[in-house]
């Protein structure tokens, strides 16, 4: 099972085909939304950070995790995880 190497829990990733449009929308949203984000160099709009987010989850770079011990879902980089 898949592990996030930076927390240490281990969880399951989530195919984007399993995932309904308008939760994965929350998700990326959730992810944007929160306080602490780091924008890069420079700041990007909310439409821009989205747009980027799905084409990291498009491109595998960025994953949907679910961890079973929180029952709660995140994004993280694939490079965090080890199989």
């Amino acid at each position: 099972m898949p592990r996030s190497d930076v927390e240490h829990e281990e969880v399951t990733i989530v195919p984007l085909t399993e995932i309904p449009k308008a939760t994965l929308e929350n998700l990326v949203a959730e992810f944007i939304l929160r306080e602490g984000t780091d924008y890069g160099e420079h700041e990007m709009s909310f439409t821009e950070q989205a747009e980027k987010l799905h084409q990291q989850l498009r491109d595998g770079t960025v994953l949907v995790s679910f961890c079973h011990e929180s029952e709660t879902c995140n994004l993280i980089m694939a490079t965090n995880c080890v199989y």
